[in-house]
């Protein structure tokens, strides 16, 4: 009876001890079963699923000891290193943890394999021209990881994860076949019709063509200059920049150039930058009259007048009288202000200048026009001859500086007008020397007589300002001011 007793008090004994060992493994140790585990299975069945099975099974590790670790309850770790390092610190101080560390090192082997260099024909490219679609190399490529883990042993394998083959693609040199000349008159066309807004062309419907319509008129193609070097490109859709035209807006007389591209895959041309060029359109800027061309500007500072551009009749600035200086004239409002400075400076210089001529409307010149034509008449010339000689000192109404408002001329105080007195020497002289810097340059200046048709006239000078003054005058030996100021185009 005691025998039996006491055995049944060892099993009962027994199974309260295996009860709690089990117990116990299920709430101390199933995090270390659980992480070995899935540990063990990447290592196994390596996959980037089964990576992050083993990363979300540590994250919840580490979320359930945030307090010990002193992290955030919400932490997710993706991270091998940092992974290790975590369960290193769990491990300190929680003796019934054991770490499962795992590091993979995931790299690459290639094996490259080479192209090949062929050659064809484009029969929409033009001949003696040639462009490459550039070869590419080909490959066996294998996606290898060193697998790692350190439990309480130490395990490791290599493995490919996967395998790719990549065939290359060769090099093509394509030449063109196509007769130069139907190649630049094709791409006239699609420039004319770029112009005229074809709404056939789909592409062509996308661009925003100016309102006003006059200003895609009167433009011109210069010239085409095609590119000589051998251009390359990735892909047969890819486009390649092949040429230029240089395009002149006649509206304003302002260059304009003009890239094209070609894309081989549609044996199309293209204009890159097309809606700049729309955007960047100018208005009319002249209206020929009686074969002469008459300014359309409302601003017309730095108009070009001269012998065959003039102002309208009715353009009148804003003037304001030179109430500091000798002479009673009136002058442009912009330029008022550098003239003063320019009086004051030659006074201080010893140079008192008086205003000889200012602003002159269209009527006003008419009149000083005919009192010259006068003159020559009483000489003994006719009517047209008469006029010829006036006008090689004297503008026709509506061709004058004058009407500007910012045209003076201009003498040495106590001189006759245009005389070659000591005075007039003096200050023309400085005004040779200093006057642009105060943005005033000389219009008709000596040994360019034939250039803008009037005889030398030192006391003639035109405001445009001080930075372009300093401009001109780095290249004043090379032109002359009227057509500096057509080719700058700011009217």
């Amino acid at each position: 009876m005691n025998i039996i007793k006491f055995k049944f008090i060892f099993i009962f004994f027994l199974g309260l001890v295996l009860s709690t060992m089990i117990f116990a493994f299920l709430n101390v140790n199933s995090d270390t079963f659980k992480l070995k585990y899935a540990a063990l299975t990447v290592y196994n069945y390596p996959s980037d699923d089964t990576v992050a099975d083993y990363f979300e099974q540590l994250t919840k590790i580490i979320q359930k000891n945030h307090q010990l670790l002193k992290t955030q309850d919400d932490l997710q770790v993706y991270d091998f290193d940092l992974a290790a390092l975590y369960q290193e610190k769990i491990a300190l101080k929680n003796n019934n943890f054991q770490p499962s560390i795992l590091q993979i090192d995931k790299y690459q082997k290639i094996r490259p394999i080479d192209y090949k260099y062929v050659q064809a024909i484009d029969d929409t490219f033009p001949k003696g021209y040639s462009y490459v679609k550039t070869g590419e190399l080909g490959a066996d490529i294998d996606n290898i990881w060193d697998i790692e883990i350190s439990d309480t042993t130490i395990k490791k394998k290599t493995v490919t994860i996967s395998s790719l083959h990549k065939d290359p693609s060769s090099e093509v040199v394509y030449f063109g076949d196509r007769d130069l000349e139907a190649t630049i008159s094709g791409l006239k066309s699609v420039f004319n019709s770029f112009l005229k807004e074809d709404s056939s062309n789909t592409h062509f419907r996308k661009l925003v063509y100016p309102e006003d319509k006059t200003k895609l008129e009167n433009i011109t193609i210069e010239s085409i200059k095609l590119n000589d070097t051998e251009n390359k490109i990735l892909t047969l859709s890819e486009s390649f920049e092949f040429g230029n035209f240089n395009i002149k807006l006649g509206n304003c007389n302002k260059a304009r150039i003009l890239n094209f591209s070609y894309i081989p895959e549609l044996a199309l041309y293209e204009f890159p930058t097309e809606q700049n060029f729309l955007d960047n359109l100018c208005i009319k800027q002249f209206t020929e009259v009686d074969g002469y061309l008459v300014g359309t500007c409302t601003d017309c500072n730095l108009y070009p007048a001269d012998k065959t551009h003039a102002l309208k009749g009715n353009y009148t600035p804003e003037v304001v009288p030179v109430d500091f200086a000798p002479g009673f004239q009136r002058i442009n409002k912009v330029a008022f202000n550098d003239f003063y400075e320019m009086y004051k400076a030659a006074r201080a210089d010893g140079v008192n200048l008086y205003v000889t001529s200012g602003y002159r409307s269209y009527s006003d010149q008419l009149s000083t026009f005919e009192y010259w034509t006068a003159i020559e008449m009483g000489k003994g010339y006719s009517r047209s001859q008469a006029e010829a000689m006036a006008n090689t000192y004297s503008a026709r109404p509506g061709f004058s500086e004058h009407q500007l408002g910012t045209a003076l001329d201009l003498n040495g105080a106590g001189c006759d007008s245009f005389s070659d007195c000591t005075g007039n020497q003096t200050a023309w002289n400085w005004l040779a020397s200093n006057a642009f810097r105060f943005g005033f340059i000389i219009s008709y200046p000596s040994g360019k007589e034939s250039l803008t048709g009037y005889i030398y006239e030192p006391w003639h000078y035109r405001w445009i300002g001080k930075e372009l003054a300093v401009e001109y005058k780095n290249v004043e030996s090379e032109t002359y001011l009227q057509k500096w100021l057509f080719e700058l185009g700011r009217y």
